[in-house]
């Protein structure tokens, strides 16, 4: 079935709020949802849609506030940093995307300067008209040490292929959960650079979705929320 991405902003734009409320209750009764903007095309990105959700936790940082910036993602889309010059990558001989490198733009990893830590909310998918809670699988491309070599580092999700295209048939239902894209591991920083990507031709998954992320960037670690966040995320998704 071929995404309407009209209809897809529309209806992703009447699940947000909830979507939103979910992961507020989900990290607990200290954080507050101050506010949300609708998500809005976003013309010469690589992907469909963005807009910004802001988070406080005034009870322990009075005065700190978080913004959240959430995208959709349709088949084909990614975050790539899009000025890339070709011949620049060599692809792993086990990269999957190497059927897409038309579309390199899209997953070319991007430097996240400053940036101590970035989580990833899965908040949901739209298929056939249908929302799906908490339900995402996407791609985080990376390079290896040297630098040139493009590679699937992980998928984000916290899920699987399979158990991916189950939630979007209405077989399974995914609790909320939260993925590292970016942070420290034994003390060596993991995910810096990346690009977050949808493939659009991997017939492992589900190829006719919605799927909308927030994703959380840190550049200190010295408030609550940056400790309660690392405590219920985990590194990596499921490859």
């Amino acid at each position: 079935m071929v995404l309407n991405l009209d209809s897809s902003l529309d209806l992703a734009n009447r699940a947000l709020p909830g979507a939103l409320e979910r992961y507020r209750a989900f990290l607990g009764e200290d954080i507050v949802l101050i506010d949300y903007f609708p998500l809005t095309p976003i013309p010469g990105k690589g992907y469909s849609a963005r807009t910004a959700a802001t988070l406080a936790n005034p009870t322990v940082d009075a005065n700190s506030i978080y913004n959240m910036n959430i995208v959709a993602f349709a088949p084909g889309d990614g975050t790539g940093m899009g000025n890339y010059r070709f011949g620049s990558f060599i692809f792993h001989s086990s990269f999957p995307l190497f059927g897409e490198r038309e579309r390199l733009s899209a997953f070319t990893p991007r430097k996240k300067e400053g940036i101590l830590m970035e989580a990833a909310f899965p908040l949901f998918s739209i298929c056939n008209g249908q929302v799906y809670a908490n339900a995402v699988y996407l791609y985080q491309v990376g390079l290896l040490r040297d630098g040139r070599t493009l590679d699937v580092q992980s998928t984000l999700g916290g899920t699987s292929s399979q158990t991916f295209n189950f939630a979007l048939n209405g077989e399974a239902r995914l609790e909320p959960s939260i993925q590292l894209t970016t942070g420290y591991k034994k003390g060596s920083k993991f995910g810096d650079p990346h690009a977050i990507y949808y493939p659009s031709k991997d017939t492992n998954i589900r190829n006719d979705a919605f799927q909308v992320v927030g994703f959380l960037p840190f550049e200190s670690s010295s408030s609550y929320l940056y400790q309660l966040v690392e405590s219920k995320a985990t590194p990596f998704g499921v490859r």
